[in-house]
Order: C-alpha cells, then structure tokens, then sequence
C-alpha cells in the first residue's frame, strides 16, 4: 500500500468520526430580561444566566426551556407561567421548564409578593371548563439540586389542571413567613384535577402563624392538596404550622420529615379552602372537593406536630351548604 493511500484513508475515517460524533451546543449566556423573554419564547436546552435579572413583565412558555442559574437570581413581581394556559376559557398547549444550577452558589428565584398579589410560578394543564371536555396537557416544572424558590408573597409554585406536573429533586421552596403562606398548592375545582408532584428531597418551609381572619389562608402550609392527582414523597424536610393538607387526592409517602410548629386552633374553621390545624398531615374535605383521598405512608416517613394540642395525623370531614364551592 503506498504512502499516499494510507494517508487518504486515515483521512477517511477521521472524517467519518466527525461526521458520526455529536455536535457539541454552545450555551447561550442571558444577561438581561430581554434574553430571558426570548428564550421563554424560542425555547432550547442550553441557557444560563450570566448576571442577576429583574422580570419586568409576566413570563409565559409553551416550549422546551432549560435554564441554568448559575448562582444568580431572578427577581420577579410577576407571574411565570409554565403552559400558556392561563384562563378556564382558552385550551393552550404544554410547556416545560427546567431549572439547574451548576455553581458553588445558590441559584434563586425570587417572587415578590403581598397580601393582595399572589404572584408565583404556576404550571398550567388543561384547567378550562367544563371539566369533562378537559384534555391532557403535559406542562411541566422542574427544581433542581441547588435551585431556591422563595417567596415574600403567599405562593412558590401552582400546580393546576389535567396533565401539569411538578418534580422537585433536592431543590429549595421557603414561602412568605409573615403571610399565612403555602409553598406548594393546587386548586379543588373539578377542572383543576388531574395532576402530579413528585418529591425526591429538599427544604420546604413556610410560615408558622395563624391567622384566623384569613378564612381559606388561615395558617402556614407546606402543600395544600385539594384536588383529585397524585402527591408523591420519597425525601425532604417540610416544616411549617402545618404540614400537608388534602382535601382529595393520593399521597405517597416513602420518606421525608414532616414538622408541624402550629397549636390546634379552638375552634376549628370552617370553611372552604386550606384550613389551620397545626397537624403533620391533615386529612380534610368536605362536598364541595371532587374525588377521595387515598393515603400510603411507609416505614421511616416521620411525621410529628409540636404545637399544642395537636396531631401528626388528623382527619375530619367539615361539610358545608349543598351549594358551597371549593374557590380555593
């Protein structure tokens, strides 16, 4: 074989393997709202923050999002809409986020929020009426290792509607501790059914107050569960006045400490909507809440209340008017 045609067919095949070897992606840096906005709109896998950035408007994906913190933060006093679902009239179609950090530093989202504007990220399904009409929407939020959600307001995440999905895997959500705030929620009417959370492991805390002159947001909660979907639980500390709270749904507990710091308020409210108790797990619910609720929890869950007069575990059906509805 001569010299040249060893050399022509060692260039072959070094070409041949650059052809078959993936190409790499480059990473787009967003340094501003501006290049946040544009890649909640193009969607891609390959995003991370250069800088700290302040939302200035609502944020809105129906697309593919993977976003790197990079130990910044967002700050936002506006909604972040996964799925562009956003009202029970108009059927949109699935988003998806996904939200990693790969610094040393903490990488957080910061909502600001009040008494009157429960600003959050909300993860939309289909949630439009009538229920039955409902299709299967597959938006869905997930919270990586070394991601912080908090919150001043009364929310960190929204879960609503058939197909919306939330994962946290050893991420962070602190909601407002002077509001009586709830980290994760769902809503309890028919059209809001039909989603999942899935918890691997983190830190959930929210507020350990009672407000009684709050009816439907009368004390801290760490996940409040009113509708009919799956709650999955295999680690994490949850600490707030109250734990979880479901109204209807399944909960599948396979780990994780669950610390309730509330006293058992006398009497118990009653009312639509979640409902103080200071209990580890509350099981509560009345007509008004579509579906049963089926519970399994698994040797080494810990589940303890602290507060006075207090449970781990409480159950109680508190029924009101034929005519009441879940509005929360």
């Amino acid at each position: 074989m001569t010299k040249l045609r060893r050399y022509g067919i060692i260039f072959l095949v070094l070409l041949t393997a650059l052809m078959c070897a993936p190409m790499a992606m480059a990473t787009t840096e967003i340094s501003d709202f501006n290049g946040l906005k544009d890649a909640f709109s193009a969607g891609g896998k390959d995003y991370k923050l250069a800088a700290d950035i302040t939302v200035t408007e609502e944020l809105k994906t129906s697309k593919d999002v993977v976003l790197d913190l990079n130990g910044h933060v967002i700050s936002t006093d506006k909604m972040i809409h996964v799925g562009d679902t956003v009202d029970t009239t108009k059927r949109g179609t699935a988003g998806s986020l996904v939200l990693n950090n790969t610094s040393a530093t903490v990488g957080e989202i910061r909502i600001i929020g009040t008494e009157k504007h429960g600003n959050c990220i909300q993860v939309n399904g289909d949630w439009t009426q009538p229920a039955e009409s409902r299709t299967n929407i597959p938006s869905t939020l997930t919270i990586n290792k070394g991601v912080k959600i908090t919150s001043t307001g009364w929310y960190c995440v929204s879960v609503f509607g058939k197909g919306a999905t939330l994962n946290v895997n050893d991420a962070e959500l602190q909601a407002g501790l002077d509001l009586a705030s709830v980290a994760i929620r769902g809503r309890g009417n028919p059209w809001d059914n039909g989603t999942t959370i899935n918890i691997t492991g983190g830190v959930f805390t929210a507020c350990n107050i009672y407000k009684e002159e709050e009816p439907g947001n009368g004390s801290g909660l760490v996940i409040y569960h009113p509708q009919s979907g799956d709650l999955r639980i295999s680690g994490g500390t949850f600490t707030a006045y109250d734990g979880i709270q479901m109204k209807a749904g399944n909960l599948t507990m396979t780990g994780g400490t669950v610390t309730a710091q509330g006293a058992m308020p006398t009497p118990i409210a009653n009312h639509n909507g979640s409902v103080g108790i200071g209990a580890a797990l509350s099981l509560v619910t009345c007509s008004a809440y579509t579906g049963d609720i089926n519970v399994n929890i698994s040797d080494g869950v810990k589940l303890e209340s602290t507060g006075l007069g207090s449970y781990a575990i409480f159950e109680k059906i508190i029924e009101k008017s034929p005519e009441s509805e879940a509005t929360k």
